[in-house]
């Protein structure tokens, strides 16, 4: 009997388990965000996007085509977006990732992973990473100042259990479309929050009226 209910009690510890572990990120997101919008608010002209993950060939390269086409369909002409990777040149992006972009408009059909140098990094005016150690990655072997490189999950409008947005590589096709929803809150973040910043945009009238 102890052993029945010892089972039965399993799926609900697991789930306080994962509540647990999700608890420091989901508490200092708020602060993430602040930080991350104020750093959007204090760049410059942004002429040169660049958006990387591990292997480059699902969150960065969908969230690179997401940026462009966000900025067309603002009406305004597109920084120079470039995606990249850390590992693994050469490589298309799975049919998972060019069927969820299709779905949005996008087209990952011709693209093919190619791996970041120092200069693309450094000659960016925003480098956008999925990830903490990511961004740290790129600070300490791109010698790119923090004050370009923002965790993209850190945008997220919702409240999300990990800071970090999750690698869908040979994943569920649930967790595909989980990552590529909160890459789109937060892209849709980045391009209000600049186009927002440019002169002569509403939000950047209000801030010189104030």
């Amino acid at each position: 009997m102890a052993l029945r209910e010892l089972i039965a009690g399993m799926p609900r510890m697991r789930a306080m388990v994962r509540a647990l572990r999700a608890l420091p990120d989901r508490l200092l997101h708020p602060r993430r965000r602040r930080r991350a919008q104020a750093t959007l608010a204090r760049l410059g002209p942004v002429r040169r996007i660049v958006v990387l993950c591990l292997a480059n060939i699902n969150r960065s390269p969908f969230a690179a085509a997401l940026l462009r086409a966000r900025f067309v369909w603002a009406g305004i002409e597109p920084p120079e977006v470039i995606s990249a990777g850390f590992i693994g040149p050469g490589r298309p992006s799975p049919p998972g990732a060019i069927a969820l972009a299709a779905a949005r408009g996008l087209d990952l059909s011709g693209h093919r992973s190619r791996v970041v140098s120092a200069d693309t990094a450094r000659n960016a005016d925003l480098v956008l990473v999925m990830s903490a150690r990511q961004a740290r990655k790129v600070s300490r072997d791109f010698e790119v100042r923090g004050e370009r490189i923002v965790v993209l999950g850190d945008l997220d409008p919702e409240l999300p259990d990990a800071r970090e947005i999750v690698d869908p590589y040979d994943q569920r096709q649930h967790v595909y479309e989980w990552s590529f929803a909160r890459i789109e809150r937060c892209v849709d973040a980045v391009v209000d929050a600049l186009v927002g910043s440019r002169p002569g945009s509403e939000s950047s009238q209000h801030s010189a009226e104030a």
